[in-house]
């Protein structure tokens, strides 16, 4: 994988599949730990100053809820959407 991460696929962690076991920010967090260097996951999961954007963020994710939709017809979905004026086939980039 990039510089500063190890590869899911590796197995020697036994680091959990995010595509399958990440349901809010707090699990990718949790799994960022995991598969960045130390270095990389200090810079990226801290905040400057008085942390107050980091805080805000944290907090802007916690009104955030996923709106399971069981028992609904799923043979035809799409997860197409727009972003920044670019269609896009998936709104999550790994």
């Amino acid at each position: 994988g990039p510089a500063g991460t190890t590869s899911l696929s590796e197995g020697s962690k036994g680091l959990v599949d995010y595509r399958t076991e990440c349901l809010n920010a707090d699990d990718f967090q949790r799994v960022a730990k995991q598969i960045l260097s130390k270095q990389l996951y200090e810079y990226l999961s801290s905040g400057t100053g008085d942390e107050q954007t980091l805080r805000e963020n944290q907090l802007a994710f916690k009104r955030w809820f996923l709106r399971p939709r069981v028992m609904r017809p799923v043979g035809n979905i799409s997860t197409r959407t727009a972003l920044f004026g670019h269609s896009v086939s998936m709104p999550v980039f790994c």
